[in-house]
Parts: structure tokens; C-alpha cells; sequence
């Protein structure tokens, strides 16, 4: 009988426990959403071909943007089709050497050098400034 009680307690503990700790994992998954605030960033979009590692060993070549501004650079993610089929919302291969105001989703912090860190994580928007070199 003891131990059948005690068997009850432990397993009722370790549910808790387990309950307990992936209440805490979507707590701090919200807390990284909440984080991304509004950037409006300018400057003129670069490309740069960057060779990639695979997990095979073998590497692929694949073509990275960013934006260059005061801030320094700041990558940009490309853009994905919502539903298979679909176009992209934009391609940044059109905006190459222009200068271009991006409105987009992101994390904007000091560095420890004392500088921007900017992060981008979704565009929301991209237009020509009208300034190109």
C-alpha cells in the first residue's frame, strides 16, 4: 500500500513538473514576439554570392542581400510566397543599387561596441527613395 502512494505522489510530482515547464517554454515564445517592434530603415540594397555548407559535405552558392546605411549593414530576408503557386510579395534582386526605404518587423538593440544591432525578421514593405548610384 506504501508504496502504490508513493508511486501516485511521484508520478502526480513529475506531471506537474512537466506542465509546469511547457507553460514557461510558450510563455518566453510570446515574450520573443512581443520583442520585434517597427523598423523603417534606408539605404541601398547590395547583393553578395556566399558560399553555403551542407550537412553532405557538399556547398552551394547562394545569393545574400543587405542594406547598407549609416547603421552599417543589415541583411535582408527574402521574401516567401504565402500559398504554393504564388508569387513573392517582392523580389530584392529588382533593388539592387538603389536606394530603397524598407518598413519592416524586427529587433533593434545597442551592441557592446556601442553601436545598432538591427535584426530583420519579416519586410512588410519596400520602395524606391528615388536616389540610385
Amino acid at each position: 500500500m506504501k508504496s502504490a502512494f508513493q508511486f501516485m505522489t511521484l508520478a502526480a510530482f513529475f506531471l506537474i513538473t512537466a506542465s509546469t515547464a511547457l507553460a514557461g517554454k510558450d510563455d518566453k515564445r510570446s515574450d520573443k514576439k512581443s520583442e520585434l517592434s517597427n523598423l523603417v530603415l534606408t539605404g541601398t540594397v547590395a547583393s553578395e554570392q556566399v558560399e553555403k555548407k551542407s550537412k553532405d559535405g557538399g556547398s552551394r552558392t547562394v545569393t545574400v542581400y543587405y542594406l547598407t546605411s549609416t547603421d552599417g549593414k543589415v541583411f535582408l530576408p527574402q521574401a516567401h510566397s504565402k500559398k504554393k503557386g504564388e508569387p513573392a510579395a517582392y523580389n530584392l534582386a529588382n533593388f539592387v543599387g538603389r536606394a530603397v526605404r524598407v518598413t519592416a518587423k524586427g529587433i533593434s538593440a545597442p551592441n557592446k561596441k556601442g553601436g545598432k544591432y538591427i535584426h530583420v525578421k519579416h519586410i512588410t514593405a519596400i520602395e524606391t527613395t528615388g536616389d540610385s548610384i
